[in-house]
């Protein structure tokens, strides 16, 4: 008798040991349609839903978008501010012009100022800024451009971004 439930014992463990694995997940993506491309200047993979995955770095800024990322990569966004240097954006709302107002007291020679839609597209060619003291005021055009929220990026000379702002487009 003993040795009949040692011996289903044993079965049991070689069985279980066998069959029982601990769980891994592989980084996939059931989609209705998609497709995967490389060339010797990377790799492109996309699926229905998702029209555009991007890694975009900086020497201090990494911004990543999309479900489809590198392993190694976390997906947020970086920012490293200047201190000292204040942007104000007025009217907000807009209507046909937006004022950008930069005041720094570091020794910065110029700013360059970007225009983004809500996805990333750049809508003006980024203006720089020249620094004539320690303050400067621009104004941007904005009849051509439709009702929405929109971004305004404001960078230093050194590449670094400064400040991101939001502000809403009306007629």
């Amino acid at each position: 008798m003993k040795t009949k439930i040692l011996f289903l014992l044993l079965a049991m463990i070689c069985l279980l040991s066998n069959t029982s694995r601990a769980q891994s997940l592989d980084r996939q993506v059931l989609g209705a349609a998609g497709n995967y491309a490389s060339a010797s200047w990377g790799a492109l993979s996309s699926t229905a839903g998702e029209g555009v995955i991007n890694t975009s770095v900086t020497s201090s800024l990494v911004i990543t978008q999309g479900f489809q990322q590198p392993l190694q990569s976390d997906v947020a966004v970086y920012e490293v501010l200047a201190s000292n240097t204040s942007v104000t954006v007025f009217p907000v709302p807009a209507a046909d012009v937006v004022n950008v107002l930069i005041k720094t007291d570091n020794p910065v020679t110029h700013f360059t100022v970007n225009l983004y839609d809500m996805i990333g597209q750049q809508l003006i060619l980024p203006s720089t800024l020249g620094m004539q003291g320690s303050a400067i005021n621009n104004s941007y055009d904005l009849r051509y451009i439709a009702n929405g929220q929109y971004l305004i990026l404001v960078t230093d000379d050194q590449g670094r971004q400064v400040k991101t702002i939001k502000f809403t487009k009306i007629n």
